[in-house]
């Protein structure tokens, strides 16, 4: 074999294994996924847009039921620096939509031709996590830490060092002006983050879907259909195909953020989605960390081992265990690093992930005893 045939087929051989392999033999929780490169989320760096639609218009229509809601779709431009492109937007969400946000999450439909040029080219549909209420609305509901959306886009970062699989992340800053015709709510300029679509993160992972057998979160939704997801769901602990090792990783990193708020079973996927990637194998994808410990504004203390604990990091294999927390604890300099962003802006939430880190690596170092 030729040196540059040896080349090309060990640079092949890399990237087969960087893309879709898992990181040890055997039985791995570390499974790797190609980074977005989508120039939106090639920065942690806080990016400034303006966007303009028809806010009051769109929010009066959380009337009409939390599943209607989610169909109406507005108009609207996104300003990027001065290249103004045309966008829909509708509301997402459950919880934020349904019983918490005045000002609810949004997904954002981008032209493609008028994005060129832009952070935004190449990027067809994207989720945008917004500040849910205003100060005073925030503290009578006592979640004044859903205000700084900064803290859940600091999480995806965090996933991202530990090399827990999940979307793509970029913290920005909103300047949103109603157009609506009637009663437009004041100009505000808030924080927000930037998510990516479930399209992306399945196009990058060369990856399909695993649903539920009943999805509750898709009621109307026929998953007998021929175009309907073709795999059925089956519990965690029988399935022959789910990566338990890579689970078991997953629900530690939910432990460190302090995060209880995600569920699996065959009638629900709850903030986690699960994908099969070409080899067969099904990983797990944590996502919506905007009920964290951490997000809402109080420590991850050693009660946060919370639902992921009991079901899912048992039926890891003993060294598994050991070797994600070893791993997760040579990582804890770079996500210290990583707070740092927060000093200025977000004092509390400063104080809160640095202390969080610290009672959290206490308790993964009792779990090696």
């Amino acid at each position: 074999m030729s040196r540059a045939l040896l080349k090309s087929f060990l640079l092949f051989a890399v990237s087969v294994a960087f893309f879709v392999g898992s990181a040890w033999a055997g039985e791995s929780s570390k499974v790797l996924i190609a980074p977005s490169t989508n120039q939106l989320f090639a920065s942690d760096d806080v990016i400034a847009i303006r966007l303009e639609a028809p806010f009051s218009e769109l929010f009066a229509r959380k009337a009409g039921g939390l599943f209607e809601a989610k169909k109406v779709w507005v108009e609207g431009k996104l300003f990027a620096g001065e290249q103004e492109i045309a966008v829909r937007l509708r509301m997402r969400g459950y919880s934020s939509l349904g019983i918490v946000c005045s000002f609810p999450k949004l997904m954002l439909k981008i032209d493609k031709d008028a994005s060129k040029g832009t952070v935004f080219e190449g990027v067809d549909k994207v989720d945008l996590g917004t500040h849910c209420l205003e100060e005073k609305e925030a503290k009578e509901k006592q979640f004044d830490g859903l205000r700084f959306p900064h803290r859940e886009a600091l999480l995806y970062q965090w996933a991202k060092i530990l090399e827990v699989p999940t979307y793509a992340a970029r913290p920005a800053t909103v300047t949103y002006t109603d157009s609506s015709r009637t009663s437009p709510i004041p100009s505000v300029t808030r924080p927000a983050f930037f998510l990516e679509h479930l399209s992306s993160l399945k196009k990058r992972a060369n990856a399909s879907e695993i649903r539920p057998v009943k999805d509750s979160l898709h009621p109307f939704e026929d998953l007998t259909a021929k175009d309907a997801p073709k795999l059925v769901w089956k519990s965690p602990e029988e399935s022959t195909t789910l990566n338990r090792d890579q689970l078991a990783r997953v629900a530690l990193f939910e432990s460190l953020i302090g995060n209880g708020d995600w569920r699996m079973s065959s009638t629900e996927l709850w903030n986690v989605k699960v994908l099969e990637l070409p080899s067969g194998e099904w990983i797990t994808i944590p996502m919506d960390f905007n009920f964290s410990s951490i997000t809402l504004g109080y420590p991850a203390s050693e009660t946060n081992w919370l639902y992921g604990a009991f079901t899912f990091w048992p039926a890891a294999s003993k060294e598994t265990r050991l070797r994600s927390i070893e791993d997760f604890e040579a990582k804890k300099s770079a996500l210290l690093e990583t707070i740092e962003v927060l000093k200025n802006e977000d004092p509390e939430g400063y104080r809160i992930a640095k202390e969080s880190l610290s009672s959290k690596f206490e308790t993964f170092a009792k779990l090696k005893e």
